[in-house]
């Protein structure tokens, strides 16, 4: 995790402050989105840094699920860039020890493998999909507004949990 001072009234985001005179840390980050401080804070990167390599990402998507095909359908159209790399778990070939990847949780939400070798799940890797894409800025947008995130992520849960009976599939177990 990176560490830098902020001075005063500087913009910072998604970050976990803990303050230099307190040492009071404040749990939510994002909560504080682009806060303004008015003093100096000890700050640790909870996303990804915009220093970290990001791309080409591998996207891992259930390719037994119809909206999940549809929607890799659609990422694989509008990446112009090349950005992402989409990996269907639903294959045979498909091995997430290889990937270096849990099984059981690649298997529950979309997962994403950033180029610098770290891992994002549900809303966080829906998130840099979006920032791939700039057809989805709306998207890349609201995850920068405070809570999305934070509200997001339940309702990504119940999704993903559910995604085989709201498609009309059958659920398959893996």
């Amino acid at each position: 995790m990176e560490s830098e001072k902020i001075k005063t009234r500087t913009r910072v985001k998604w970050h976990i402050f803990t303050s230099v005179d307190t040492n009071r840390k404040i749990d939510n980050p994002y909560w504080l989105t682009w806060a303004v401080c008015d003093q100096s804070y000890d700050i640790r990167m909870s996303q990804v840094s915009s220093h970290q390599i990001r791309w080409p990402a591998r996207i891992y998507y259930d390719g037994a699920c119809p909206v999940c095909r549809a929607s890799a359908t659609s990422i694989q159209s509008r990446d112009k860039h090349q950005r992402l790399q989409l990996v269907d778990i639903a294959t045979e070939e498909f091995s997430p020890q290889i990937e270096g990847i849990t099984p059981v949780g690649v298997r529950q939400e979309l997962h994403v493998k950033l180029a610098g070798g770290q891992i994002l799940a549900g809303i966080d890797a829906l998130f840099v999909i979006a920032e791939a894409l700039p057809s989805l800025a709306i998207l890349r947008w609201l995850g920068w507004l405070p809570g999305v995130r934070f509200l997001g992520r339940p309702f990504y849960r119940w999704f993903a949990a559910h995604r085989y009976a709201l498609t009309g599939s059958c659920f398959r177990s893996h």
